[in-house]
Protein backbone atom coordinates (compact mmCIF):
# COMPACT_ATOMS: atom_id res chain seq x y z
CA UNK A 1 0.00 0.00 0.00
CA UNK A 2 1.55 3.29 -1.06
CA UNK A 3 1.16 6.73 0.86
CA UNK A 4 -2.32 8.25 -0.35
CA UNK A 5 -4.38 11.44 0.64
CA UNK A 6 -5.74 11.52 4.30
CA UNK A 7 -9.51 12.07 2.62
CA UNK A 8 -9.07 8.97 0.62
CA UNK A 9 -7.85 6.89 3.14
CA UNK A 10 -10.91 7.89 5.52
CA UNK A 11 -13.51 7.15 2.09
CA UNK A 12 -11.72 3.32 1.36
CA UNK A 13 -12.32 2.70 5.22
CA UNK A 14 -16.07 3.75 5.33
CA UNK A 15 -15.71 6.53 7.80
CA UNK A 16 -17.71 8.74 5.08
CA UNK A 17 -17.99 9.90 1.71
CA UNK A 18 -15.31 11.91 0.16
CA UNK A 19 -17.00 14.94 0.46
CA UNK A 20 -17.83 14.13 4.63
CA UNK A 21 -14.63 12.86 5.09
CA UNK A 22 -13.17 16.33 4.18
CA UNK A 23 -15.34 18.27 6.02
CA UNK A 24 -14.69 15.62 9.33
CA UNK A 25 -10.61 16.42 8.20
CA UNK A 26 -11.48 20.24 8.04
CA UNK A 27 -13.09 20.40 11.72
CA UNK A 28 -10.30 18.73 13.15
CA UNK A 29 -11.45 15.31 13.77
CA UNK A 30 -8.77 13.53 12.55
CA UNK A 31 -5.01 13.20 13.75
CA UNK A 32 -2.13 11.19 13.08
CA UNK A 33 0.48 10.57 14.93
CA UNK A 34 -1.43 12.37 17.69
CA UNK A 35 -1.27 15.86 15.41
CA UNK A 36 -4.31 16.68 14.70
CA UNK A 37 -4.30 17.55 10.61
CA UNK A 38 -6.75 19.93 8.83
CA UNK A 39 -5.59 19.47 5.40
CA UNK A 40 -7.28 16.71 3.39
CA UNK A 41 -4.75 16.67 0.80
CA UNK A 42 -2.47 15.85 3.25
CA UNK A 43 -0.61 12.68 2.13
CA UNK A 44 0.20 9.84 4.75
CA UNK A 45 1.77 6.59 4.83
CA UNK A 46 -1.06 4.35 6.68
CA UNK A 47 1.42 1.56 7.58
CA UNK A 48 3.98 3.89 9.57
CA UNK A 49 1.55 6.44 10.30
CA UNK A 50 -1.54 6.23 12.88
CA UNK A 51 -4.63 7.63 12.35
CA UNK A 52 -7.99 8.50 14.68
CA UNK A 53 -10.95 9.85 13.62
CA UNK A 54 -12.71 11.06 17.45
CA UNK A 55 -10.01 9.13 19.37
CA UNK A 56 -10.77 5.81 17.58
CA UNK A 57 -8.22 3.77 15.55
CA UNK A 58 -9.68 3.77 11.38
CA UNK A 59 -11.20 -0.42 10.63
CA UNK A 60 -9.13 -2.41 8.39
CA UNK A 61 -9.94 -2.31 4.72
CA UNK A 62 -13.08 -4.19 3.61
CA UNK A 63 -12.88 -7.03 0.86
CA UNK A 64 -13.31 -6.34 -2.92
CA UNK A 65 -16.96 -6.11 -3.84
CA UNK A 66 -18.29 -6.24 -7.36
CA UNK A 67 -22.37 -5.83 -8.05
CA UNK A 68 -24.74 -5.49 -10.21
CA UNK A 69 -27.59 -3.17 -9.54
CA UNK A 70 -30.82 -3.11 -11.72
CA UNK A 71 -31.31 0.64 -11.73
CA UNK A 72 -34.88 1.77 -11.72
CA UNK A 73 -36.32 5.05 -13.14
CA UNK A 74 -36.80 8.15 -10.32
CA UNK A 75 -33.54 7.03 -8.41
CA UNK A 76 -30.65 9.56 -8.47
CA UNK A 77 -26.71 8.22 -8.75
CA UNK A 78 -25.78 9.97 -5.62
CA UNK A 79 -24.74 8.72 -2.24
CA UNK A 80 -26.41 11.92 -0.57
CA UNK A 81 -29.30 14.25 -2.47
CA UNK A 82 -30.14 17.53 -0.73
CA UNK A 83 -33.39 17.28 -2.27
CA UNK A 84 -33.72 14.25 -0.48
CA UNK A 85 -34.44 11.65 -3.20
CA UNK A 86 -33.48 8.09 -3.40
CA UNK A 87 -30.70 7.37 -4.13
CA UNK A 88 -28.66 3.78 -5.61
CA UNK A 89 -27.33 3.43 -2.47
CA UNK A 90 -30.67 3.62 -0.63
CA UNK A 91 -31.64 0.15 -2.37
CA UNK A 92 -28.58 -2.21 -0.95
CA UNK A 93 -29.52 -3.68 2.31
CA UNK A 94 -26.67 -4.04 3.26
CA UNK A 95 -23.85 -1.36 1.71
CA UNK A 96 -19.66 -2.64 1.96
CA UNK A 97 -18.03 0.73 3.14
CA UNK A 98 -16.53 2.71 0.12
CA UNK A 99 -18.28 1.56 -2.88
CA UNK A 100 -18.69 3.62 -5.58
CA UNK A 101 -20.78 3.77 -8.77
CA UNK A 102 -18.62 2.68 -12.04
CA UNK A 103 -20.41 5.44 -14.69
CA UNK A 104 -23.10 6.89 -14.20
CA UNK A 105 -27.41 6.88 -14.68
CA UNK A 106 -28.82 10.06 -14.64
CA UNK A 107 -32.11 9.76 -12.64
CA UNK A 108 -34.77 9.49 -15.51
CA UNK A 109 -32.62 7.12 -16.48
CA UNK A 110 -32.57 3.38 -16.14
CA UNK A 111 -30.38 -0.24 -16.13
CA UNK A 112 -27.22 -1.73 -15.43
CA UNK A 113 -25.11 -0.22 -13.28
CA UNK A 114 -21.60 -1.53 -11.41
CA UNK A 115 -20.92 -0.56 -8.09
CA UNK A 116 -17.36 -1.43 -6.19
CA UNK A 117 -14.65 -0.46 -3.54
CA UNK A 118 -11.90 -1.19 -6.19
CA UNK A 119 -11.44 2.34 -6.62
CA UNK A 120 -12.23 2.53 -10.75
CA UNK A 121 -12.43 5.69 -12.14
CA UNK A 122 -13.96 6.82 -15.58
CA UNK A 123 -12.32 9.91 -17.18
CA UNK A 124 -14.51 11.45 -20.02
CA UNK A 125 -12.32 10.93 -23.17
CA UNK A 126 -12.77 12.06 -27.19
CA UNK A 127 -15.71 11.31 -29.30
CA UNK A 128 -16.18 8.07 -30.61
CA UNK A 129 -17.69 5.83 -33.43
CA UNK A 130 -21.27 4.61 -31.59
CA UNK A 131 -23.50 1.79 -33.65
CA UNK A 132 -27.15 2.52 -34.25
CA UNK A 133 -29.91 -0.20 -34.81
CA UNK A 134 -33.30 0.17 -35.00
CA UNK A 135 -35.31 -2.23 -33.19
CA UNK A 136 -38.99 -1.27 -33.33
CA UNK A 137 -41.19 1.09 -34.29
CA UNK A 138 -45.05 2.15 -33.45
CA UNK A 139 -46.17 5.48 -34.89
CA UNK A 140 -43.81 8.48 -34.51
CA UNK A 141 -41.84 6.62 -31.28
CA UNK A 142 -39.18 4.22 -31.82
CA UNK A 143 -36.78 1.92 -29.74
CA UNK A 144 -33.42 1.69 -30.93
CA UNK A 145 -29.97 0.09 -29.80
CA UNK A 146 -27.13 2.26 -29.32
CA UNK A 147 -23.84 0.73 -28.71
CA UNK A 148 -20.69 3.24 -27.21
CA UNK A 149 -17.26 3.02 -25.83
CA UNK A 150 -17.32 6.18 -23.65
CA UNK A 151 -18.63 7.38 -20.83
CA UNK A 152 -19.46 11.19 -21.22
CA UNK A 153 -21.88 12.28 -19.30
CA UNK A 154 -25.08 12.36 -20.48
CA UNK A 155 -23.71 11.04 -24.09
CA UNK A 156 -26.60 9.26 -25.14
CA UNK A 157 -28.82 12.17 -24.80
CA UNK A 158 -26.82 14.40 -26.39
CA UNK A 159 -25.94 12.37 -29.12
CA UNK A 160 -29.86 11.99 -30.01
CA UNK A 161 -30.39 15.51 -29.00
CA UNK A 162 -27.52 16.54 -32.26
CA UNK A 163 -29.53 14.52 -34.52
CA UNK A 164 -33.41 15.78 -33.50
CA UNK A 165 -34.54 12.82 -31.63
CA UNK A 166 -36.17 13.50 -28.28
CA UNK A 167 -35.17 10.58 -25.88
CA UNK A 168 -38.28 9.47 -23.99
CA UNK A 169 -37.32 6.67 -22.38
CA UNK A 170 -33.28 5.53 -21.87
CA UNK A 171 -32.07 2.00 -20.37
CA UNK A 172 -29.10 0.59 -20.62
CA UNK A 173 -29.23 -3.01 -20.95
CA UNK A 174 -25.19 -4.10 -20.93
CA UNK A 175 -22.26 -2.49 -19.66
CA UNK A 176 -18.85 -4.20 -20.65
CA UNK A 177 -20.95 -7.64 -21.34
CA UNK A 178 -22.37 -7.40 -17.85
CA UNK A 179 -26.59 -7.74 -18.82
CA UNK A 180 -29.75 -7.31 -16.45
CA UNK A 181 -30.29 -11.05 -16.78
CA UNK A 182 -32.34 -12.09 -13.75
CA UNK A 183 -32.27 -8.85 -12.03
CA UNK A 184 -35.81 -7.17 -11.07
CA UNK A 185 -35.60 -3.01 -10.91
CA UNK A 186 -34.00 -2.41 -7.59
CA UNK A 187 -32.37 -5.39 -7.19
CA UNK A 188 -28.57 -6.61 -7.17
CA UNK A 189 -26.50 -9.32 -7.46
CA UNK A 190 -22.56 -10.22 -7.07
CA UNK A 191 -20.73 -10.19 -10.19
CA UNK A 192 -19.53 -13.88 -10.78
CA UNK A 193 -15.92 -14.74 -10.94
CA UNK A 194 -15.88 -14.99 -14.90
CA UNK A 195 -17.72 -11.69 -15.19
CA UNK A 196 -14.64 -10.69 -13.00
CA UNK A 197 -12.09 -11.55 -15.12
CA UNK A 198 -13.50 -10.63 -18.14
CA UNK A 199 -14.03 -7.17 -16.98
CA UNK A 200 -10.34 -7.17 -15.57
CA UNK A 201 -9.32 -8.23 -18.81
CA UNK A 202 -10.83 -5.74 -20.59
CA UNK A 203 -9.77 -2.52 -18.54
CA UNK A 204 -5.70 -4.36 -18.39
CA UNK A 205 -5.71 -5.00 -22.10
CA UNK A 206 -8.75 -2.35 -23.83
CA UNK A 207 -7.54 -3.05 -27.35
CA UNK A 208 -9.45 -1.38 -30.14
CA UNK A 209 -12.71 -0.33 -29.78
CA UNK A 210 -15.57 -3.01 -31.02
CA UNK A 211 -18.72 -2.26 -31.65
CA UNK A 212 -20.62 -5.64 -31.89
CA UNK A 213 -23.58 -6.61 -29.89
CA UNK A 214 -23.70 -9.87 -28.50
CA UNK A 215 -26.27 -12.22 -28.00
CA UNK A 216 -26.98 -11.62 -24.34
CA UNK A 217 -27.25 -7.64 -24.37
CA UNK A 218 -29.77 -8.57 -27.64
CA UNK A 219 -31.49 -11.19 -25.58
CA UNK A 220 -31.48 -8.27 -22.65
CA UNK A 221 -33.05 -5.78 -25.16
CA UNK A 222 -35.79 -8.28 -26.54
CA UNK A 223 -36.52 -8.86 -22.24
CA UNK A 224 -36.76 -5.45 -21.81
CA UNK A 225 -39.01 -4.67 -24.82
CA UNK A 226 -41.12 -7.64 -24.26
CA UNK A 227 -39.88 -9.10 -27.95
CA UNK A 228 -39.62 -12.50 -28.98
CA UNK A 229 -35.86 -13.86 -28.27
CA UNK A 230 -33.24 -13.70 -31.15
CA UNK A 231 -31.67 -16.35 -32.35
CA UNK A 232 -28.44 -17.14 -31.27
CA UNK A 233 -26.78 -17.20 -34.76
CA UNK A 234 -24.24 -14.30 -34.92
CA UNK A 235 -20.89 -14.43 -35.36
CA UNK A 236 -18.36 -16.21 -32.92
CA UNK A 237 -16.05 -12.66 -33.10
CA UNK A 238 -18.99 -11.39 -31.04
CA UNK A 239 -17.54 -12.77 -28.02
CA UNK A 240 -20.52 -13.07 -26.40
CA UNK A 241 -20.60 -14.26 -22.62
CA UNK A 242 -22.63 -16.98 -20.38
CA UNK A 243 -22.88 -15.57 -16.75
CA UNK A 244 -19.31 -17.47 -15.74
CA UNK A 245 -17.66 -15.38 -18.36
CA UNK A 246 -16.99 -17.86 -20.93
CA UNK A 247 -16.95 -17.32 -24.56
CA UNK A 248 -19.92 -19.04 -26.41
CA UNK A 249 -19.07 -21.53 -28.72
CA UNK A 250 -21.38 -22.16 -32.24
CA UNK A 251 -23.56 -25.27 -31.97
CA UNK A 252 -21.42 -28.72 -33.04
CA UNK A 253 -18.26 -26.89 -31.98
CA UNK A 254 -15.92 -29.22 -29.89
CA UNK A 255 -12.32 -29.02 -29.07
CA UNK A 256 -9.83 -31.12 -30.84
CA UNK A 257 -8.86 -34.76 -29.76
CA UNK A 258 -5.23 -35.34 -29.14
CA UNK A 259 -3.31 -37.41 -31.64
CA UNK A 260 -2.48 -40.84 -30.08
CA UNK A 261 1.32 -41.85 -30.91
CA UNK A 262 4.65 -41.12 -29.10
CA UNK A 263 5.25 -37.47 -29.03
CA UNK A 264 7.64 -36.48 -32.25
CA UNK A 265 7.09 -39.25 -34.33
CA UNK A 266 6.76 -39.24 -37.66
CA UNK A 267 4.61 -41.27 -40.15
CA UNK A 268 5.82 -41.64 -43.76
CA UNK A 269 2.86 -42.08 -46.38
CA UNK A 270 2.42 -44.78 -48.69
CA UNK A 271 3.26 -44.45 -52.42
CA UNK A 272 0.58 -42.50 -54.38
CA UNK A 273 -1.96 -45.06 -55.97
CA UNK A 274 -0.13 -47.99 -54.24
CA UNK A 275 -2.70 -50.55 -52.70
CA UNK A 276 -3.30 -50.42 -49.44
CA UNK A 277 -1.20 -52.13 -46.99
CA UNK A 278 1.95 -51.61 -49.49
CA UNK A 279 4.90 -50.55 -47.32
CA UNK A 280 6.88 -47.30 -48.34
CA UNK A 281 10.33 -47.92 -49.97
CA UNK A 282 12.91 -48.44 -47.31
CA UNK A 283 10.34 -49.24 -44.64
CA UNK A 284 11.75 -52.84 -42.63
CA UNK A 285 9.63 -55.63 -41.43
CA UNK A 286 9.50 -56.64 -37.97
CA UNK A 287 9.89 -60.35 -38.82
CA UNK A 288 13.37 -60.26 -39.96
CA UNK A 289 15.77 -59.18 -42.79
CA UNK A 290 14.73 -58.03 -46.28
Amino acid sequence: MKPDHLVKILAERGIASRRGSEKMIREGQVTVDDVVVTEPGRVIDIRAQTVLVDGTPLPPLPDPTYLVLHKPRGVINTKNDPEGRQTVYDLLSDPTPGLETVGRLDYGSEGVLLLTNDGVRLDDGPTSPARVELISSAGPSSWILLTIHEGRNRIVRRIMDAVGHKVLKLKRVGFGGITLRGLEPGNTRSLSKGELTHLRRLVKEPGPPVLKVSYEVRRGVAEALRLPTPDREFEESDRARDEEGRPYRKKGWARPKPRKGKPGAKFKKSRPGAPRGTKPRGAKSRGGKR
